[in-house]
């Protein structure tokens, strides 16, 4: 089965912790092979379908609201319901996973990231989902190509792939394809953005999911598979 971590997995484990600030990781070839497997990883999962649904149905309802609601009773408009047909659903979602121009666009912004691999030799392991590639918007926008945007994927328990914007995160242009050693607190918030981010499922290889029953206990819509991802008004 085609791995494209495989190489990192291996030469962290050949690599001395000496030899990390040195030793490029991942040549440039494979790092376009993995910005595109990671466009597919990112655009196929549940998560993504279900932002695809909402984009359609929450969008044309605020849609109508505001050029018709000169005309029509706004609470006439706010019991509207649209809902798309399944085979609609599956026939937009595979439009979007065919779409070589999406995937390269989405290849692309990643490929402009400062990438490095995160070593985590804390006690903690790094979660991961049926979402795994997280985002972060230290400036709020959460789009792949946004000024402050981090990006996360968790490779093993103690292995993470981390993209952040250039222009945000200058200071770590030196991290650039290097291993870089991450504190706890990395990782808890690395494991935060899988519980939030994730449909359904949280993955852990000790089976440790305090983290995670303390953030649903206190986000409990986050249980909710149908919960809003996106606030429109």
């Amino acid at each position: 089965m085609f791995d494209p971590f495989e190489n990192i997995i291996t030469s962290y484990v050949l690599t001395p912790k000496e030899a990390y600030a040195i030793k490029n990781v991942i040549p440039e070839e494979h790092r376009v092979t993995i910005a595109y497997y990671l466009s597919i990883q990112f655009m196929r999962t549940k998560e993504y379908r279900e932002k695809i649904i909402q984009m359609y149905e929450k969008g044309t309802k605020f849609l109508l609201k505001k050029g018709l609601s000169s005309e029509i009773d706004p609470a006439f408009l706010n019991d509207i319901e649209i809902k798309l047909k399944k085979n609609r659903i599956n026939l937009i979602h595979n439009e979007y996973l065919l779409d070589t121009e999406i995937l390269e666009g989405l290849s692309l912004a990643l490929l402009s990231h400062i990438w490095f691999v995160a070593v985590n030799e804390t006690e903690e392991m790094f979660y991961t989902s049926d979402n795994p590639l997280v985002l972060y918007g230290h400036k709020e926008h959460q789009g792949l190509k946004s000024e402050g945007i981090e990006v996360i994927f968790p490779i093993t328990p103690k292995l993470a792939l981390v993209m952040r914007e250039v222009e945000y995160f200058k200071k770590d242009l030196a991290k650039f394809n290097k291993f870089i050693p991450v504190t706890k607190s990395y990782v808890e918030f690395s494991n935060s953005l899988q519980v939030y981010q994730s449909y359904r499922y949280i993955f852990s290889k000790n089976s440790n999911f305090s983290l995670a029953s303390k953030i649903l206990t206190e986000n409990p819509e986050l249980c909710d598979v149908n919960r809003d991802r996106f606030l429109m008004g």
